[in-house]
């Protein structure tokens, strides 16, 4: 079931820890019906390590829409501030 991981907007965001345990999970960017993906917007996906210190393991940006999550862990995505509105969402 989709789910919107980061709101779609503006502004710099961190959502909160997500525990996946039913992998593979697609995580993708989304914008507002009928536009497009901004050429500023990134969003880093991270894993959580057992000390509790966040590691990139996946970027999407306009040339790399979505990632799937493979392995069960902590993650959480961070979004940063773009001149257009977009989000994160998984499916």
């Amino acid at each position: 079931m989709a789910a919107q991981l980061c709101t779609i907007g503006t502004a710099a965001a961190t959502s909160a820890d997500q525990a996946i345990t039913d992998t593979p999970l697609t995580v993708a960017l989304n914008a507002a019906t009928g536009k497009s993906i901004p050429g500023d917007a990134e969003v880093s996906i991270q894993a959580k390590d057992a000390s509790n210190n966040y590691w990139e393991v996946a970027k999407l940006n306009q040339n790399q829409l979505g990632a799937q999550i493979t392995a069960p862990g902590t993650y959480r995505l961070v979004k940063l501030q773009s001149t257009e509105a977009y989000g994160a969402f998984s499916a």
